[in-house]
This record gives structure tokens, sequence and C-alpha cells, in this order.
């Protein structure tokens, strides 16, 4: 069996399409964790706004 065969490159081939598909998956989850992240550390400081003490 040689890995030029047709049935080799097209799996090869769907392989590659699969990891291109995840990768592109992963790249739009992490923005998608990033901004989750920046909005959780504005919650974080708008908390230790309102808890922090009045001047009066």
């Amino acid at each position: 069996m040689s890995i030029d065969s047709p049935v080799d490159l097209s799996d090869i081939e769907t392989l590659e399409d699969q990891a291109s598909n995840l990768r592109q998956e992963i790249a739009d989850k992490n923005k998608y964790v990033k901004r989750l992240i920046d909005q959780l550390r504005e919650l974080v400081t708008d908390i230790g706004t309102w808890q922090s003490p009045c001047p009066v």
C-alpha cells in the first residue's frame, strides 16, 4: 500500500479539512472566552466599587 494512493490522499485531505475547521472553532471560542473574562473583570471592578466605603 503506497502513501500516494488516492484513498490515502483523500483521507489526508479530509483530516486536514477537519483540523482546519477545529482550529477555526477553537479561535472563535477563544474570542468568546476572552470576552467573558473581560466582562467578569468589569463586574468584579463594579462590585469592588459598590463595596468600598462612601466618602463622607
